[in-house]
């Protein structure tokens, strides 16, 4: 399976997914989206080594992660690192993240030990499906994406986005300067008469990075698709 660089994925057993992940050492794209957890031909103990340390899979760039299963979750977090990824796109539920702060073992292990290690990333598509939308702080409390560039969310609604925006304003004065080359933010959410306080929030996030350079121009396109309002931001 050396010779394998592509793998797509879909409503496949779970552990035969991170068997052919573990064992396709040249993969540079990889996709799972929605595997069943049936009867396991591989048991997740026996699919990683002995060690410890968590499987290094250099050569992966493009990744695609969806799966409800905690279990499934929190062996993917905790068992392999994709150091040179360029996009991720991540949909879990939240009720494997549900708990105080880092308590729970797939929230432990993916804010604490899987997202700090994407030190390359560009794109970051972060959909998680829960009546509490995590916060920014716990999605990014200990990851340093400064080579991010484009951010897809998907939230509940303006309750839950506007403290995103919030954390992406830049403050110089404060020394907040999260994601500094972030160049496009597309946010969705269900369509409502979000009002005043959405758009205070988006314009002083968009405003506070246009003065991060004179060369930067922002560029506004809220338009409605169906049940969702999406924004797509500003581009150098």
């Amino acid at each position: 399976m050396h010779q394998i660089t592509t793998l797509r994925l879909s409503e496949i057993p779970s552990d035969q997914c991170l068997y052919l992940l573990f064992h396709c050492p040249h993969l540079i794209e990889f996709h799972c989206s929605s595997p069943t957890i049936k009867k396991l031909t591989f048991p997740l103990e026996a699919i990683s080594s002995s060690s410890q340390i968590p499987k290094l899979l250099p050569n992966l760039r493009i990744s695609l992660w969806r799966s409800y299963n905690e279990d499934l979750n929190r062996f993917l977090f905790s068992s392999i690192r994709f150091p040179n990824l360029d996009k991720f796109s991540l949909q879990v539920h939240h009720d494997c993240l549900h708990g105080p702060e880092s308590a729970h073992p797939v929230h432990s292990a993916l804010v604490n030990e899987f997202m700090p290690s994407l030190s390359h990333i560009t794109t970051l598509d972060w959909i998680i499906h829960s009546l509490s939308y995590p916060s920014f702080s716990e999605a990014f409390s200990r990851t340093d994406l400064s080579s991010l560039q484009r951010l897809y969310i998907r939230v509940n609604g303006t309750s839950d986005v506007i403290p995103w925006l919030e954390a992406l304003t830049m403050d110089q004065q404060r020394g907040n300067c999260l994601f500094p080359r972030l160049k496009t933010i597309h946010i969705r959410e269900p369509s409502q008469d979000s009002g005043a306080p959405l758009f205070e929030a988006l314009y002083n996030c968009l405003r506070s990075r246009r003065f991060l350079s004179l060369r930067r121009m922002m560029k506004v396109a809220p338009y409605k698709r169906r049940d969702t309002i999406t924004f797509v931001h500003w581009k150098i």
